[in-house]
């Protein structure tokens, strides 16, 4: 069919209008490594892999309250990064690139499905979601999810592509889901769900799959038993991992007085929600109307999204924004084959329109993440690089993570914590029951006036996040040794540290 000029220049405004947006998306994101305040988690979890790197125990010589495995497999080399806060500008560019990486398996799993005139509109439909403001912060933030999320979903699109049933094809697939099943618990349920659902959708060729299968739970298993062989080899405990991060976590579940956190968050962006649920019941309906299967993935994934608005009580957005991520796939499976069949006018009508919703979304964007205090990006430079300066490499520092330096020392064992309205500091109620004395006193003032004796702080952040316990006890300590420190403000800042003389 031969086209007509007008709709070439119409093909042309669609594709460009699409690239645009892509682009800009693109830009922003790069832009945001260097201007979007550091998360809490990001900050932490970058402290912990130092940590780890200089030969420091998680459980035993600082309080954590998840699994080490990020920390682990990063710590050969973080101990070379520039110890600055360059470093998590750095962190930063690994977690983007690993995201891409997520980004791209989870479009190959939908557009693989797709005839070629289709698989624009679906990157739009997904890109619609992976450029809104929630996501954009969430991409760039150095935690666990992004190296869980490159590993599972690259697996999975491998296996898609290879479509093989090897053996050891299944060794290694079932490796790499294991181990990024280690780096972030939060697909759990995604992997028990896929399991049974790839079992049931292949009953009939169950003579043929077994051993491949087996080789998938074989790989599998070998990262869970590689794993806590490599916490026992360090040093872990793993009856302190079990107590500070499963029974922790469960009690801490249940007494968060959220609800159904991570509905109350996705409303919070209802466009976003909607457009993901709709897209989930509509893909159900064409699916059932047209008597076809949309793969044992996407039953899975459609699974998982429904018992994760049941059960999910966490209100953080690692939570919400890998919701809308997933459910943009269905989106993206049921939209493009009706837009690709409107006229070239339309399609490139619906293309500007899509550039035009990207830029109203990336103008409320915020620089600012409102979790970590409000504070902007060069005033948590300015204080870790002055406290950089005015503690010895060997010196210790009380500080909360939201300007905490990367590559120096706490004086006290807890230094992150876990709020919520209603019971305070989950880690000061919970873990003095569940660790033996006197490792229990760490999570009280008197612990950590000891440890502020012991561990004497260069410098003391004053204007920051701390529970009432820690208040309590550095108050104490401070009203104690009161000619020992004088009180500074960091020049080009409002927050004031106290300096040991």
């Amino acid at each position: 069919m031969i086209k007509r000029p007008d709709d070439r220049v119409a093909f042309l405004i669609r594709n460009g209008a699409i690239g645009l947006a892509g682009v800009l998306g693109a830009g922003i994101l790069v832009w945001f490594i260097f201007v979007r305040s550091y998360n809490y988690d990001e900050t932490s979890h970058a402290h912990m892999t130092w940590l780890l790197s200089i030969g420091e125990v998680p459980y035993r010589d600082f309080a954590a309250n998840h699994f080490p495995f990020l920390w682990i497999l990063l710590s050969p080399i973080v101990w070379a990064l520039p110890h600055t806060p360059l470093a998590l500008v750095l962190l930063r560019f690994l977690s983007l690139g690993l995201n891409a990486i997520f980004i791209a398996a989870l479009g190959f799993l939908i557009c693989v499905e797709q005839v070629f005139r289709e698989r624009i509109w679906s990157i739009v439909c997904l890109g619609m979601v992976v450029f809104c403001p929630l996501s954009l912060h969430y991409l760039i933030e150095f935690r666990p999810d992004a190296f869980a999320n490159a590993l599972l979903f690259s697996t999975l699109a491998w296996l898609r592509f290879r479509n093989s049933r090897s053996i050891p094809t299944g060794l290694i697939s079932g490796f790499c889901i294991g181990a990024a099943f280690l780096i972030n618990t939060k697909y759990i349920p995604f992997l028990f769900l896929l399991g049974p659902v790839a079992m049931v959708m292949n009953a009939n060729q169950i003579r043929q799959i077994w051993p491949f299968a087996l080789a998938l739970c074989a790989g599998f298993g070998i990262a869970v038993l590689g794993g806590i062989l490599l916490m026992i080899w360090i040093g872990i405990s793993l009856d302190d991992a079990w107590q500070m991060v499963v029974v922790y976590n469960e009690l801490a579940q249940k007494a968060r007085p959220f609800g159904f956190g991570l509905i109350n968050t996705l409303m919070g962006n209802p466009f976003w929600f909607i457009y993901g649920l709709t897209g989930l019941v509509g893909c159900t309906i064409v699916f059932l109307y047209q008597r076809r299967s949309p793969g044992s993935v996407m039953i899975a994934i459609g699974l998982f999204l429904l018992l994760d608005l049941v059960v999910t009580t966490k209100p953080w957005k690692q939570y919400a924004v890998a919701w809308l991520l997933l459910a943009a796939c269905f989106q993206a499976r049921l939209l493009p084959p009706f837009i690709a069949k409107l006229g070239p006018r339309f399609q490139a009508t619906l293309a500007v329109g899509v550039l035009i919703v990207a830029c109203i979304s990336f103008e409320l964007t915020e620089i600012k993440d409102t979790d970590g205090g409000g504070m902007d990006r060069v005033s948590q430079d300015r204080v870790m690089m002055w406290i950089s300066q005015h503690v010895p490499a060997d010196g210790f520092v009380v500080s909360s993570f939201q300007m905490h330096p990367v590559f120096w020392r706490d004086a006290i064992f807890k230094t992150v914590f876990d709020i919520a309205p209603g019971y305070g500091d989950g880690l000061e109620k919970f873990m003095p029951t569940l660790t033996r004395y006197p490792d229990a006193e760490q999570y009280q003032p008197a612990g950590y006036e000891k440890e502020l004796e012991l561990h004497s702080p260069a410098v003391i952040v004053l204007n920051t996040e701390y529970t009432h316990s820690q208040i309590q006890a550095l108050n104490t300590y401070l009203n104690r040794h009161i000619d020992a420190y004088k009180e500074y403000t960091v020049p080009g800042t409002s927050i004031q540290v106290a300096v040991r003389n």
